[in-house]
C-alpha cells in the first residue's frame, strides 16, 4: 500500500503543478493584453498606409480632432512606420519572453523533453502572434481603414512622441541604404540611354524631313522616360493655379470664366489650401439666366487629390478609369496644395507641348537672344526649360526632388532670396536673377557655356 500511496501523493503534486497560480494569472493576463496591442499596431499600419485619396479627400475636410491627427501622422509617414514597426517589436518581443516564461513551468511539470518544450514554445506562439497579431488584424483593417485609423490615431501620437528619437534614428539609417542603392541604378539608365541612341540612330535613317523626324525622335525618348516620371515633373505650381472662392457672387464667377477660359476650376474655401471641389464650367450652361444670387456652389463636384510623388503612370490610368481631367496636388509631407495637374499635362510629357487655341505660343513666354542666351520667366518649370533651351529632359533631375521651377532652382542655388545680377552656376548653366520680388524671383537670364569658361563668367 505503501508504494500506492507514494504514487498518488506524486500525480496529486503534477495536478497542483498544473493549476495556474496567481503569478501565471497575471502573466497570461499581460500576454493577452499585449496581443491585443499587437493586433491594433499591425492593423493600423494597414489602416493609415491603405487610406485611398477620396478617404484623404474627406479627412481634409473634417472637423474631427482624429482626422486632423491622421493627417499629422501621414505628413511624416515614414517616421509613422518607423514609430508602429518599433513599437509592435517591442510588444512581440514582451509576449515571447511572457509565454517562454509561462510555458516553461507548465510544460516542465508533464516531464517533457527539452526539445519538446521547445517546439511547443515556438509553434504555438508563432502561431497566435501571425494569426492574432498580424493576418486578423490587417484582413479588418483593410476593410476598415478610416474606422481604424481613427481608433489608433492618438495612441499612436503619443508613441511617436515616446520613440521619437528611435524612429528617427530608424529613419535616417534607412534613407543611407537607400542611397547606397540607387546607385546600383545607374545600369538602368546606361540601358536607357543605350536606347536613346539606338532611337537616334533608327531615326535618322528615316525619309522625313528635318522637323518630323525631331519629334517623332523626342516623343520616343519621352515614352522610355514616363515610368519613371511622377506628378510634381508635370503639374501646374499653385502659383499658376486659377481658383474661385466659395464665396464668390454668381455674376462675378461668370466674368472670371470669360476671362480665362477654363472648363475646370478648383474651389476652395478662404485659402487655397482649404480645397472643396472642382466646378466644371459646362454644368453652369443651362443656368446662364440666372440672377446674382443664383446658388452655383451645388454644382461644385468633388476633387481628386494626388500626391506630388505618384508616378504619372499611374495617374494616367486613373484618369482614364475615374473618367476625369484633373486632379488636385498635395503635398505629402505638409498637406497643403502644391498645384493641379490636368490630363493634358501627362500627355505632354510624352507628345510635347498641346496648344489649343486659348493656349499663349510657348515663344511668348521667354526671350531668346542666341543659341547660348535666355530670359525665362521665374516659375517656368524645369522640364518646360529643357524643352525652351533643347536640352535632356532630364538635366536637373537631381534636383527635382526638391524644386520644380525655374526659380526654386535659383534660390536654393542662393540658399536665400537673391539679388539681381548675382550668379550662380549648375553643371553648363549660369543663372542671373533680372528681376526679383519680396518672395520670389520672377525673371531668370539663363546661359549655357562650356565648362571651362564657367568659372570665369561666373567670377567676371
Amino acid at each position: 500500500m505503501e508504494p500506492e500511496g507514494e504514487r498518488l501523493l506524486l500525480h496529486s503534486f503534477d495536478l497542483l503543478l498544473l493549476i495556474p497560480n496567481m503569478e501565471n494569472i497575471l502573466a497570461y493576463f499581460a500576454i493577452l493584453i499585449l496581443l491585443v496591442c499587437s493586433a491594433l499596431i499591425s492593423g493600423s499600419e494597414v489602416a493609415f498606409f491603405s487610406l485611398k485619396t477620396t478617404d484623404l479627400a474627406k479627412l481634409q475636410t473634417s472637423e474631427n480632432h482624429q482626422d486632423k491627427i491622421i493627417l499629422n501622422l501621414l505628413a511624416q509617414h515614414r517616421h509613422l512606420l518607423a514609430t508602429i514597426l518599433i513599437s509592435n517589436n517591442f510588444v512581440n518581443i514582451g509576449i515571447i519572453i511572457l509565454s517562454s516564461f509561462t510555458l516553461d513551468k507548465t510544460l516542465m511539470s508533464l516531464a517533457l523533453a527539452d526539445w519538446a518544450i521547445f517546439l511547443i514554445n515556438v509553434v504555438l506562439v508563432t502561431f497566435i502572434l501571425v494569426l492574432f497579431g498580424e493576418i486578423a488584424p490587417k484582413v479588418y483593417a483593410n476593410l476598415n481603414s478610416i474606422k481604424l485609423a481613427r481608433l489608433m490615431a492618438k495612441p499612436l501620437e503619443i508613441l511617436s512622441r515616446i520613440f521619437k528619437y528611435p524612429s528617427h534614428l530608424l529613419v535616417k539609417s534607412t534613407s543611407i541604404i537607400e542611397r547606397k542603392l540607387e546607385k546600383q541604378t545607374d545600369k538602368e539608365e546606361i540601358s536607357i540611354e543605350e536606347l536613346e541612341h539606338a532611337i537616334e540612330l533608327t531615326m535618322q535613317g528615316e525619309e522625313e524631313n528635318e522637323t518630323t523626324i525631331e519629334q517623332e525622335t523626342n516623343v520616343l525618348k519621352n515614352i522610355l522616360h514616363f515610368g519613371n516620371s511622377t506628378v510634381k515633373q508635370a503639374m501646374r505650381s499653385r502659383l499658376d493655379v486659377l481658383a474661385v472662392d466659395i464665396q464668390t457672387s454668381y455674376f462675378e464667377l461668370l466674368d472670371l470664366i470669360k476671362k480665362n477660359n477654363y472648363s475646370r476650376i478648383p474651389v476652395y474655401e478662404e485659402q487655397l489650401d482649404e480645397i472643396k471641389g472642382v466646378l466644371y464650367v459646362k454644368d453652369l450652361i443651362q443656368h446662364l439666366n440666372q440672377g446674382d444670387h443664383f446658388d452655383w456652389q451645388a454644382l461644385i463636384r468633388s476633387p481628386f487629390l494626388i500626391y506630388e510623388d505618384e508616378k504619372l503612370e499611374d495617374l494616367l490610368h486613373i484618369f482614364k478609369s475615374k473618367r476625369i481631367h484633373l486632379a488636385i496636388v498635395v503635398d505629402r509631407d505638409y498637406g497643403g496644395i502644391s498645384g493641379i495637374i490636368t490630363m493634358e499635362d501627362v500627355l505632354e510629357e510624352v507628345t510635347g507641348d498641346i496648344e489649343d487655341e486659348f493656349d499663349e505660343p510657348l515663344e511668348s513666354l521667354y526671350l531668346k537672344f542666341d543659341d547660348n542666351i535666355y530670359i525665362l520667366e521665374g516659375k517656368t518649370l524645369l522640364n518646360d526649360v529643357c524643352r525652351i533651351i533643347d536640352i535632356d529632359i532630364d538635366t536637373f533631375e537631381e534636383v527635382q526632388d526638391e524644386v520644380d521651377s525655374l526659380a526654386g532652382l535659383v534660390i536654393q542655388l542662393a540658399d536665400d532670396l537673391p539679388a539681381v545680377n548675382d550668379c550662380f552656376n549648375y553643371k553648363q548653366f549660369i543663372f542671373e536673377p533680372v528681376a526679383v520680388n519680396d518672395r520670389t524671383v520672377t525673371q531668370v537670364k539663363v546661359t549655357i557655356t562650356d565648362a571651362d569658361e564657367l568659372y570665369d563668367r561666373v567670377h567676371s
